[in-house]
């Protein structure tokens, strides 16, 4: 098995997860998750997805492209500061 077989199974893998935690988060499985954590969860998705297609296109450019506007990779870190938020706002409630 070559490297490159075993990155994109790695990939097909995690893009399934990926497309599961999504799926989840939205089709009424977390009835009790409140609605900032799914949104955060949503966002850290995406994010991760655009992750997984920046590495296909280094796999098979040998380069990654150029962000001229907005990076689209931090998603992922916009919505794990999501779900911070929002912890936080659960901690400071409860302290009251």
């Amino acid at each position: 098995m070559t490297v490159i077989n075993w990155l994109l199974g790695v990939l097909i893998i995690e893009f399934v997860a990926i497309l599961t935690v999504a799926y989840l988060s939205f089709g009424g499985f977390f009835t009790d998750m409140r609605m900032l954590s799914k949104i955060g969860i949503f966002v850290m998705t995406a994010g991760l997805i655009v992750q997984i297609m920046r590495t296909l296109y280094f796999i098979d450019y040998g380069s990654y492209p150029v962000d001229t506007f907005f990076p689209l990779w931090i998603t992922k870190d916009i919505g794990a500061s999501i779900i911070i938020f929002d912890l936080a706002i659960l901690h400071f409630k409860r302290n009251k």
